[in-house]
């Protein structure tokens, strides 16, 4: 394995600023610093990866299989209870370095097409834009089944409308660092229109950024904003076919796609009320929405913090995509949940490892048991070293009732024959002479039966 100083060549020098003055939001909040994550010199990803390249080290960016890539990182953070305790701290979220960690996941993750891929924002393109019933996420859908009761109501606004910009090269920020969203100030009405359907008609309810007295529960009831995103082509064809943040499987969707311009590898990302409603930190209680309509046309819009909460979202800048996965981006809980499944995969080699064991041990008390059953067979065989051939023949003797015997029959089996002694009585006479190599003698039906000294095996022809 690799030692310490093997991973030396990792760590690098880097280049950052120092304040001597906080102002505004920075006296108050729990962050007290920026780390610049954007696609400019200077960013932290980008000098991590200059060092890495630098170094010998360049991942291969088509590469899905899971290796450290430089070239992208992901965030992923969730709306945690206020608090101004810095004792014990606010859970945050994760930043992963190198790419995306699948154990965060609640749905699979799906990709939209990074229009600036080379320099500046990370910018993606609005395709459409629904309103769901019931505050619905992507991971209450189950397969290719819709949640009960869910209805899609469809901001009627072309694409030029919610990007701001006829352009199509052109689109919204995903930006972190900007604590709410805000769209096209023309947008409103269409937007409010859906809204009013969403809640029914018969109700006063009017989307607005006023605070309001509402109940967690009121809040849960409050309509999904569903955002449609030009898919990365690419990457799609590795997704799931029934992965809910594909905007083909949404039939609410397709109903709406009238002009054919949702295509099948468009992506879809949807936005609960309790992440576009922010609950107030002086005034528990009192909620506002924090989605603005305040953008001139041709103006940056932007999808910020409240819009990537809930969900691991990978920036790609090497394949040139922005990855959305739902998550519950607690850290404290992907911890116990990677030890628990560190300790599982242990256990499982530990039990691989007593299978295998247990296995090997089976099988030389095999071959242990084969070996003393050869051995035992070969000293059974071995006191004797003759057989018999017992052959009928044609000629026959004196006393012979039978001059045509049958053709014989052969069977091949062992015999055990004492060296020292004969099936077969030996007439006076030949014991006295010189030793002869057959002996010769007439059985009682007239045959001549000849007995030869070989080893191990005996033929025998029967007439």
């Amino acid at each position: 394995g690799m030692t310490g100083d093997q991973f030396d060549w990792m760590d690098f020098r880097l280049k950052f600023g120092c304040q001597t003055e906080v102002t505004g939001l920075f006296r108050t909040q729990l962050e007290d610093g920026i780390m610049g994550m954007d696609n400019r010199k200077g960013a932290f990803w980008l000098q991590l990866h200059e060092h890495y390249k630098k170094n010998g080290y360049d991942a291969d960016a088509k590469s899905d299989d899971g290796s450290f890539d430089p070239t992208q990182f992901s965030l992923c953070y969730d709306r945690q209870s206020l608090s101004m305790d810095l004792n014990s701290g606010v859970g945050s979220g994760a930043l992963t370095l190198g790419g995306s960690d699948p154990l965060l996941h609640n749905t699979d993750m799906v990709y939209a097409e990074n229009l600036t891929p080379k320099l500046g924002w990370y910018t993606i393109r609005i395709k459409a834009m629904f309103l769901l019933t019931n505050g619905v996420t992507l991971s209450d859908w189950n397969g290719e089944n819709t949640p009960v009761d869910v209805k899609y109501i469809s901001v009627k606004a072309k694409e030029d409308l919610l990007n701001g910009s006829s352009d199509k090269r052109k689109g919204v920020i995903v930006d972190s660092g900007t604590t709410d969203t805000y769209l096209p100030q023309a947008l409103k009405g269409p937007f409010d229109e859906a809204w009013r359907e969403a809640m029914g008609w018969d109700s006063d309810g009017v989307y607005h950024n006023d605070p309001n007295d509402m109940t967690p529960e009121q809040v849960s009831a409050l309509p999904t904003i569903l955002l449609v995103f030009r898919g990365h082509a690419a990457s799609s064809k590795a997704v799931p076919p029934h992965a809910s943040g594909m905007a083909h499987t949404h039939a609410g969707v397709l109903a709406e796609n009238n002009d054919g311009s949702i295509s099948e590898h468009d992506i879809v990302v949807a936005v609960p009320p309790a992440h576009y409603m922010e609950e107030s930190r002086s005034q528990p209680g009192k909620y506002t929405a924090r989605v603005y309509f305040t953008e001139r046309l041709g103006a940056q819009c932007i999808l910020g913090s409240n819009f990537m909460m809930g969900h691991e979202v990978n920036f790609d800048v090497g394949r040139g995509r922005i990855g959305f996965a739902e998550s519950h981006c607690d850290y404290g809980r992907y911890v116990e949940e990677r030890d628990a499944l560190h300790s599982e995969s242990l256990q499982e080699q530990e039990q691989q490892q007593q299978l295998q064991q247990e296995q090997q041990q089976q099988q030389e008390e095999q071959e242990q048991e084969q070996e003393q059953e050869e051995t035992a067979r070969h000293r059974r065989l071995s006191w004797t070293d003759s057989t018999s051939t017992i052959s009928s023949h044609e000629t026959t003797c004196p006393n012979s009732k039978r001059s045509d015997p049958a053709p014989p029959r052969t069977a091949v089996f062992p015999v055990a024959i004492p060296a020292a002694s004969s099936t077969t009585p030996t007439p006076r006479r030949a014991r006295r002479g010189a030793a002869a190599p057959r002996r010769e003698a007439c059985s009682s039906i007239g045959r001549k039966i000849t007995t030869t000294r070989t080893n191990f095996t005996s033929r025998i022809a029967w007439g």
